[in-house]
């Protein structure tokens, strides 16, 4: 069964967005999952019913959701396609889309490519259906839209400085082609004329002149292995860096809703990218050349023989054709399953504290044992039909080549054919069958290509944070916070209506229980994020409208956990500016109260560390990050958790140093012991802010603030 507006899933937390793909498919526009992903603010739990009504409300279609029974299956007044909600295997949280029904049965579109499109009885369906229904239809102001995302076509516009290179490869194949029809001539002049007349000096000449021209056949073939190789490594290298590069200038949200191995994994992808552009040039201008070629010859020296031998031709192209769709399915199981066998090493791997102290190593074990053999499963069904395909091709060639044995053989028996011409045809044959074999194994790389590219694409096609804008100058500044709403997923708000203003030099501390929305706002005053409603201005401009490198240096942002790099010591201080003095390290240092330890060290700042900082204590490692801040110079510091890993001695002396600094401190901490050392307190609360004010007020009224204090 088809469904033409189908579109699978990437990944488990994918099918929403996939359902609702299918659905502005139907309706003339494409878009691609990843888009809809960051429209619909998916995390790895899925997406919610709410978040699609929003997106596809925002794009274009009157949206409904509703709760019905099966007999909104029958209504004549409900349009086909629309989205259900289901619990598939009494487990799953998932979604169909639903293009149609009978008396028995329901027409699924299951974005689960395992399942795809099928037919569900109504009774199996309505065991797996919530009730919930998403209905929708054009409205009056609605566009078909394409975004449009990168080709593995368009990846061949990266082959263009390479054209002379490319164009010299294509002669020396011609020429590697001539000199094979020249063995084929050889071994016909052998059998028909030098051996049954005995002409040695004319066997020796042609022997030594066919020696000649197989050392250049050689020397040609290596030199053009050699030279695709070189060019293989240098789009490799572009498309790695532009991915790379596309990678780090993706929004926060992004890296918050993917794991880590999915991210990595599209990197194994780019090879398997190069892999199918080498070989489609290979077969389009080498390959293909060498198949009109010794084609042409072939006909000239036996047309029957030739009509036999293209026989093949049509069967190699239904071969083809029958596998493309399984490729297709088996490369997206086999790299969705390394995705994830990636993601679980990583995590492992990075949290190997908490899973020796929690005692679950052998648990880990097992999962990520299943994750593997799922992985192994995959590789071996895309081998075991890749092999399949492999023995259908092996068994045409030899069948190929009994049949223009035998039709050669009953032509030299009616003395139509000469013994040596049908050796020499034979010979030639290999050379024909051995390009459009290659053509048919094209086959297989292009559709992991294809799946690769779109793989890809689910990165590239995120748009990443606008860098460009107002430079913010010298002027001292102010930060505005003008009722901000800020949700990441729909229906749950982080911030509700939030306002407040930080003067120059203001030291401010945000404090809360955990999930009040303080991190939240911390990483909006950096514009990590971006607010739903309201606003945050800087010196009365803005955010959005600012250039972003001159914002994130001017309002610099130390997270709770803080990463440092393989390196020294020093060069993690001077990630930003590598031309600061060993004196100016020392100075920012002794302001967080970490250069004393570093002395200690017998390599002081030259100290090697890794980038898990496992020579390094928590506290050590908030420190540093702090004075890597510092060496920035910004005029507004946000400490996001910073200091939660140090002791309150070590904690009390670090604020003071810092409260002595002329700039403005923003600190976010649960621990209100801290707050004393601040101008001013604002307290959150469920996304709101409930307080604010100078510490010693707030000691004195009832509220949380007094609450939190007591606790």
């Amino acid at each position: 069964m088809k469904y033409a507006a189908y579109v699978a899933q990437v990944d488990e937390s994918d099918c929403g967005v996939a359902c609702l793909a299918m659905i502005l498919k139907h309706y003339g526009s494409d878009y691609p999952i990843a888009k809809l992903r960051d429209l619909a603010r998916t995390n790895q739990e899925g997406t919610n019913a709410l978040a699609l009504v929003k997106v596809a409300q925002k794009l274009g279609l009157a949206t409904q959701a509703v709760q019905a029974d099966l007999a909104i299956l029958d209504d004549p007044e409900i349009k086909f396609p629309w989205i259900a909600h289901v619990v598939k295997d009494g487990v799953f949280l998932h979604y169909y889309v639903i293009f149609g029904a009978d008396e028995n049965q329901v027409y699924v579109a299951d974005p689960d490519p395992k399942a795809g499109v099928h037919k569900m009885a109504r009774a199996d369906f309505e065991q797996e259906w919530s009730g919930v229904a998403l209905l929708f239809e054009p409205s009056a102001d609605y566009q078909a839209q394409a975004v449009t995302m990168t080709t593995l076509k368009d990846n061949f516009r990266l082959l263009k400085p390479f054209r002379g290179t490319l164009a010299l490869t294509i002669c020396w194949s011609i020429l590697i082609s001539v000199i094979s029809i020249a063995g084929s001539l050889y071994l016909q002049m052998l059998i028909d004329d030098l051996i049954p007349r005995h002409r040695v000096t004319l066997l020796l000449i042609v022997s030594l002149g066919m020696i000649i021209a197989y050392l250049i056949y050689a020397i040609l073939s290596y030199l053009r292995t050699m030279i695709l190789m070189k060019v293989n490594m240098k789009v490799a290298g572009r498309i790695n860096l532009d991915y790379l590069r596309s990678v780090l200038h993706l929004p926060l949200r992004f890296f918050m809703t993917r794991k880590t191995g999915e991210i990595l994994s599209r990197f194994n992808d780019i090879s398997k990218i190069i892999d199918a552009l080498s070989s489609t040039v290979v077969t389009i201008f080498l390959d293909a050349g060498m198949l009109v070629l010794i084609g042409l010859f072939m006909a000239w020296q036996n047309g029957p023989l030739f009509l036999t031998t293209l026989i093949s031709v049509p069967i190699y192209i239904v071969l083809v054709a029958i596998f493309n769709r399984r490729y297709t399915k088996l490369n997206y199981d086999q790299m969705e399953s390394n995705a994830r066998l990636n993601s679980s090493i990583i995590e492992s791997i990075r949290g190997i504290e908490t899973v020796k102290a929690l005692n679950i190593t052998d648990r880990l074990d097992e999962q990520i044992d299943q994750q593997f053999q799922s992985f192994l499963k995959q590789s071996y069904r895309y081998t075991q039909t890749e092999t399949f395909q492999a023995a259908i091709k092996l068994f045409l060639q030899y069948g190929l080549t009994t049949v223009i044995l035998l039709v050669g053989s009953l032509q030299v028996m009616r003395n139509q054919l000469a013994l040596g011409q049908l050796m020499a045809f034979n010979m030639l044959l290999a050379f024909f069958i051995e390009p459009l074999q290659d053509i048919v194994n094209l086959q297989a790389k292009l559709k992991t290509a294809q799946v690769a590219n779109q793989r890809l694409n689910e990165v590239l096609v995120i748009e990443p944070e606008s860098s460009e804008g107002l430079a913010l100058g010298d002027a001292t500044l102010s930060l505005d916070v003008d009722q901000v709403s800020f949700a990441y997923t729909y229906g749950y708000p982080a911030l509700r209506d939030v306002s407040l203003s930080i003067q120059p030099g203001e030291k401010l501390a945000i404090v809360g229980p955990s999930g009040s929305g303080k991190s939240t706002l911390a990483k909006l005053m950096v514009r990590f994020l971006t607010p739903d409603q309201g606003s945050i201005k800087v010196n009365q401009r803005d955010i959005r409208s600012l250039d972003l490198a001159d914002l994130r240096r001017q309002v610099g942002y130390v997270p709770q956990r803080s990463q440092l790099f393989s390196g020294t010591i020093a060069q993690n201080l001077r990630l930003a500016n590598p031309d600061l003095t060993l004196e100016e390290l020392s100075r920012a240092c002794r302001l967080t109260q970490i250069d004393a330890d570093i002395t200690k060290l017998p390599l002081g700042y030259d100290t090697l560390i890794d980038e898990e900082s496992n020579t390094l204590s928590g506290g050590q490692v908030q420190r540093l990050a702090i004075a890597r801040a510092l060496l920035n110079h910004p005029q507004i510091l946000i400490l996001d958790e910073s200091t939660s890993s140090l002791d309150p001695l070590t904690e009390n002396e670090l604020l003071q140093s810092l409260m002595a600094l002329p700039m403005t401190i923003v600190l976010v901490s649960h621990r209100l012991n801290v707050t004393t050392h601040f101008d001013r307190v604002v307290v959150l609360d469920h996304g709101q802010v409930v307080q604010d004010g100078q510490p010693e007020n707030l000691q004195q009224v009832a509220g949380l603030y007094q609450q939190l204090l007591g606790q």
